[in-house]
């Protein structure tokens, strides 16, 4: 790496990601850059452990190091101010460290860590990220950390964790819970069925015991596979059904079942006695019934769902009726990301068959401009609530058949209270290269921020060149500025 970019006292953000530089280690002199926030060296061939001089970057706040073969100990107590740290895919050993105050996020997967320390969860109070899959950390979960109330990803994955599932994990924030891959035993508590996941994956352990009532559905399918102790009271996949169950649980089913057929039985007589010509037809649906309003143009119609209404497809029922799987044709990105159509490294993952020999011209440039220029003054004027989507670039820009764009992935997005006032975030993430500079000294943020990558992105339309490819400027935006003046 240039060590020549010790001497840039002043420099705040460094991006030197994806390049072929000899392999060796991070500069020690890199630690005289103390005024740096912003570090991206990912996938830069580096080796040897973090320098000892980084505790001096106490402005940092976020630090991309995965993709490389860094080695060694993470320091017990991280100096940083940092609130990001990736450092996927290296080879860090020893124990998670315990001490980083402001961390949000700490993606730590495919390493070789061995244990987590005890004192994680009083060390980092603000964690809302944890990701310590495919690691070689063994022995129990401290039991502290199911008491992280911000916690709401965690995956440990693909370890060789045991001890049981704790009762705890039923009240916690959680919305995405991997434990795959591990030696967890014992029963599931019942509990795990209050969270409100989105993604949930429990296979490949040693559970066993009956699957709880509230999660043992089809909506849950897979997520239990190959615990051969588990079993369920309906079929799924890699899971053996149970022979019998417990009086209470089949009295609980009877008394829904008999409550079911008296409420059936006196709707139908009250029906009955309001219409004479209301009948049943079996195996019939009538489509006048029911309309489809739509606040946004769908590439399907009424139709298209209504041929899907049928037993094969449906897949649960609730108390507001029955839940049908319905597959639709949406093309809304038929020609795949915009950054696939400018940058020739991604051109290759496009769609079409000929997307590798063609290009985009200067009115279709300006086509997809427009377009996502209107698809983000939708956002932010013409919402009831503005939406500040917080993580526009050219890859969450789909193209459809006649490449008008289409703002996509919303996982960042922000709802404003009252438009034109910024909304208090409690974690800095986006992407580097589209992050407005104001991200890095506040965590208060508006529209503006999605008119400053915007502008990135038409930056990239207009010089082909990416985000971060600035040359010697770092970061495209620094790159059009210097040329500017």
């Amino acid at each position: 790496m240039p060590s020549f970019i010790s001497k840039l006292t002043n420099l705040q953000q460094l991006a030197l990601a994806w390049n072929s530089f000899t392999p060796g280690p991070i500069p020690e002199e890199y630690g005289t850059l103390t005024k740096l926030t912003y570090l991206f060296i990912a996938g830069a061939n580096l080796e040897g452990e973090i320098p000892n001089s980084f505790a001096n970057l106490t402005q940092s706040v976020q630090f991309d190091l995965s993709q490389n073969s860094l080695q060694g100990e993470l320091p017990s107590r991280l100096q940083w101010n940092l609130t990001v740290l990736e450092i996927e895919n290296n080879l860090f050993s020893g124990i998670v460290p315990t001490s980083a105050g402001h961390l949000h996020i700490f993606k730590a997967g495919r390493n070789n860590f061995t244990g987590i320390h005890p004192g994680l969860v009083a060390g980092m109070p603000q964690l809302l990220t944890l990701d310590l899959s495919e690691n070689n950390i063994s022995g129990e979960i401290p039991a502290l950390i199911w008491s992280l109330e911000s916690l709401s990803m965690l995956n440990l994955s693909h370890n060789k964790i045991s001890g049981e599932i704790p009762a705890s994990i039923g009240s916690m924030s959680l919305i995405i819970l991997d434990l795959s891959s591990n030696n967890l035993s014992g029963n599931i508590p019942s509990e795990l069925g209050n969270a409100k996941f989105i993604f949930l994956n429990l296979s490949l352990n040693d559970l066993s015991g009956r699957i709880p009532y509230a999660i043992d559905t089809k909506a849950y399918d897979e997520i239990f596979m190959w615990n051969l102790k588990l079993c369920s009271s309906i079929s799924m996949n890699g899971v053996r059904m149970c022979r019998g169950g417990s009086n209470s649980s089949h009295g609980l089913r009877n008394l829904f079942i008999a409550l079911g057929v008296i409420v059936f039985v006196v709707f139908a007589i009250v029906m009955l006695c309001l219409k004479r010509d209301y009948r049943k037809r079996k195996d019939a649906f009538d489509p006048t019934m029911w309309k489809l309003t739509s606040f946004q143009r769908l590439n399907f119609t009424e139709n298209s769902i209504i041929r899907g209404i049928t037993n094969e497809n449906l897949i649960g029922t609730g108390g507001a009726g029955q839940v049908y799987c319905v597959t639709v044709d949406n093309h809304a990105g038929e020609n795949g990301s915009l950054d696939r159509w400018l940058h020739e490294k991604r051109r290759v993952l496009v769609g079409p068959a000929e997307a590798p020999t063609m290009s985009l011209d200067w009115p279709t440039r300006l086509r997809i401009a427009i377009s996502a220029a209107r698809g983000l003054c939708y956002m932010h004027h013409e919402c009831e609530t503005p939406i500040v989507h917080h993580d526009v670039k050219s890859s969450n820009i789909l193209l459809d058949e006649e490449f008008k764009a289409k703002i996509a992935d919303f996982g960042l997005a922000r709802i404003l209270i009252k438009p034109g006032m910024p909304e208090t975030v409690s974690a800095l993430a986006g992407s580097f290269g589209y992050m407005a500079p104001e991200c890095a000294y506040t965590r208060k943020l508006n529209e503006k921020v999605d008119v400053y990558s915007f502008g990135v992105v038409l930056l990239e339309l207009t010089t082909g060149r990416e985000a971060h490819d600035g040359g010697d400027h770092g970061s495209l935006a620094e790159w059009a500025w210097w040329h500017i003046k």
